[in-house]
């Protein structure tokens, strides 16, 4: 006696049988239970797919989407903070005022605390903005610089500081992401920002000393501000994450996720994406008709 699932189908005097079995679009799971006369039973599992199959150099699309919730993007804002080290703000500033005989030789501050939130407008889908917002507090920026060609030793103390920015994430057309930073906003608090200057007893003139003001102004906006938009690109965003492998059948399967489409609205960051299969064939690899339709097992199962 076989059962196909419960209906009972006629068996050949040879042992062969066969079943119609109605199929829905992709994997069909079929159970074959056999029964003897002492009450035995073997099942047999098996997996047929219906569907039209690709081409190993098929883009595969739509893919499969995913959804990148405000929680999650806690990482994101880790990596920023991790990033933002003094040592990592040391090097910016001098790289970013080589004219100006700028040095900073000693730069520290409270871990930063960084919060990144969705922004979700008035339309129910939107590209991906993300707002960003950087806290800076009890900063220290200790070095020289040269005020008409004098050598000064300075010393800057910023008590806290507030960084908001915006952060587009966008398909850029060549399946990758595109992260874009807009301009940055430093917000100083009244009172926040003071140095001390090494005169050896002289006095800045009105000239110098709006310089100095500006100048210390800069210097504290490119640490914590320009550095936000300018320098973390490469560190949230790696393309070599699109390209992945996976183990099929003892043999290693390379392809590549294409971003096909950024949005956010109020529950986060979906991003759409497609699939592009391998290019390469497997020569060894037989084209079999109904190659598809594998019993359900071990590799080395029949």
């Amino acid at each position: 006696l076989v059962k196909i699932g419960e209906q009972i189908v006629q068996v050949a005097d040879d042992g062969t049988f066969g079943f119609d079995a109605p199929l829905t679009t992709g994997l069909n799971v079929i159970t074959a239970t056999a029964l003897d006369l002492a009450g035995n039973t073997s099942d047999v599992i098996v997996g047929v797919v219906r569907g039209p199959t690709v081409d190993p150099t098929s883009v595969i699309s739509p893919g499969f989407a995913f959804l990148v919730t405000p929680a999650a993007l806690d990482s994101a804002a880790e990596v920023i903070a991790a990033v933002f080290t003094p040592e990592f703000v040391k090097g910016f500033v001098n790289e970013s005022f080589v004219e100006q005989d700028v040095t900073l030789t000693d730069v520290s501050f409270d871990p930063i605390q960084v919060s990144l939130v969705p922004r979700s407008g008035v339309v129910p889908e939107q590209p991906g903005f993300i707002d960003v917002s950087l806290v800076v507090e009890n900063a220290s920026l200790i070095g020289e610089f040269a005020l008409s060609g004098n050598p000064l030793a300075l010393n800057v103390s910023l008590e806290r500081a507030v960084v908001t920015t915006s952060m587009q994430i966008t398909a850029d057309g060549a399946g990758g992401l595109s992260i874009e930073f807009g301009e940055s906003e430093l917000d100083l608090p009244e009172g926040s920002l003071s140095w001390t200057v090494g005169l050896d007893g002289g006095e800045l003139s009105n000239e110098d000393s709006g310089l100095l003001e500006s100048l210390i102004e800069n210097i504290a906006r490119t640490a914590f501000s320009t550095l936000l938009s300018e320098r973390l690109i490469d560190q949230l965003y790696d393309p070599d994450l699109l390209k992945r492998e996976v183990e099929l059948f003892g043999r290693t399967l390379a392809f590549e996720i294409t971003i096909d489409d950024v949005v956010t609205n109020a529950s986060g960051l979906s991003v759409a994406a497609d699939i592009t299969m391998p290019a390469d064939r497997f020569a060894e690899v037989r084209e079999v008709p109904g190659a598809l339709a594998r019993v359900r097992g071990p590799r080395d199962a029949p």
